[in-house]
């Protein structure tokens, strides 16, 4: 039985995450009428908040990819997704 190594599932795990922002993209509102709806259920608060825990998690992956195969990961995305949704975080 061979081994998985780390940077194998490590990949893995940061191609979900991948998924998982394209699904919260393609739930965008595309109307006018959407975006009052979504702003009014709160839910565009939400989405924001997941899509800046999903890149939260990903700089995390990408910094253990790096170390694991000695290369450095791109974290651009990330980035700016956290300047972007910086404000969704409940303040104390």
């Amino acid at each position: 039985m061979s081994v998985v190594p780390r940077w194998l599932e490590l990949t893995q795990e940061i191609d979900c995450l991948y998924f998982l922002l394209e699904e919260e993209r393609r739930h965008l509102p595309r109307s006018p009428i959407d975006k009052a709806v979504d702003t009014a259920t709160g839910a565009d608060v939400a989405r924001a908040r997941r899509c800046r825990e999903i890149a939260i998690e990903m700089k995390k992956l990408k910094a253990e990819w790096s170390k694991e195969t000695g290369r450095e990961a791109d974290t651009e995305m990330e980035d700016a997704i956290l300047a972007v949704t910086e404000q969704t975080e409940p303040t104390p």
